[in-house]
């Protein structure tokens, strides 16, 4: 799969659907929902999870990590597209700092 043709359903998705930006199973479901749109294949939300991952080769799907990595990289630049575990976890990690820095 082309990484640019994966970043802009990704960003796509994000922009669309905000809560995808906290869960990245929904996400997933819908990266594939979106790519599969005009194939062979059926609905991707009439299949299961397990079926996916187990197919997603043959469907020329990208993997749940390829996915999930590409969110990273779009929210660590693009700031709209945080969610609300983002900053949770941002103000978690400078009070772990603050903490244990003594």
């Amino acid at each position: 799969m082309n990484n640019s043709k994966l970043n802009n359903v990704v960003h796509s998705v994000l922009t669309n659907f905000p809560e995808t930006r906290d869960d990245d199973f929904l996400l997933y479901g819908y990266v594939c929902h979106n790519m599969m749109k005009g194939t062979k294949f059926p609905n991707v939300w009439n299949m299961t999870f397990g079926y996916i991952c187990s197919n997603h080769l043959q469907m020329e799907l990208p993997s749940y990590e390829s996915v999930t990595r590409m969110r990273r990289k779009i929210q660590e630049y693009d700031a709209d597209l945080r969610g609300h575990g983002y900053h949770r976890r941002k103000e978690k990690s400078e009070e772990y700092r603050i903490e244990y820095r003594r």
